[in-house]
């Protein structure tokens, strides 16, 4: 925990779902299950599944909206022993902090490649766990096919965007190490105006060149 401040905890569970190791507490919570969450019943049924990006729930230990990144432990016939967790909190990472030359209004979130938000920021508590599956970043992923290049641009029209609320152009890309996508919205009119500025500018110049050109 020391080494990854942006995880909330790391649980150690047995085949079963119970907490047998926890780093709030030394000896686990053997009186709790997981076996009917999402990520335990996925790692343990499919063998072939190695990493699982929970979508966001609230935590049986100390009730907190957490994401889970689960990895299965599998003995060395491929057996399903348990699972190690890393609990990160949703407002864990501070996404805008490291892009300051954003404009205002500008969001940035990260979702699951089936469309669950995991993450936005500025921080919309409603939005966390949403499906986003329906909007024109996913429209446009679907519409492209899978081999689409990595990064793109899906226009949200001048209509409210559902994650960003103001129309924004959205920029996104697929990772490729992690089932993940990031989206990038600025609002339009940022990106319009200064396109609308030198547009008047160059006006105005090509207006007095007419000018100038009848005048002589």
């Amino acid at each position: 925990l020391q080494s990854t401040p942006e995880v909330r905890s790391f649980g150690l569970y047995d085949s079963q779902g119970h907490i047998v190791q926890h780093s709030d507490r030394r000896g686990g919570y053997p009186h709790i299950s997981v076996a009917d969450r999402d990520y335990f019943r996925l790692l343990r049924d499919n063998p072939d599944l190695d990493v699982f990006i929970s979508a966001p729930f609230v935590s049986r230990v100390h009730g907190q909206t957490i994401i889970a990144l689960a990895r299965a432990i599998r003995d060395h016939d491929g057996g399903f022993r348990g699972a190690a967790l890393a609990a990160v909190s949703s407002e864990a990472f501070d996404l805008l902090g490291g892009l300051p030359n954003l404009p205002p209004g500008s969001a940035i979130a990260i979702h699951r490649r089936d469309g669950i938000n995991l993450f936005r920021a500025p921080l919309m508590a409603e939005q966390v766990g949403r499906d986003m599956s329906g909007t024109p970043v996913f429209t446009a992923l679907a519409a492209a096919g899978p081999g689409t290049p990595m990064p793109g641009i899906a226009p949200s029209g001048h209509a409210a965007t559902a994650m960003d609320g103001p129309g924004r152009m959205l920029a996104y890309r697929v990772l490729e190490d992690w089932p993940l996508v990031v989206v990038v919205g600025i609002p339009r009119a940022e990106i319009i105006a200064g396109w609308r500025h030198d547009w008047t500018r160059n006006a105005m110049l090509v207006g007095l060149a007419l000018v100038g050109f009848s005048w002589l």
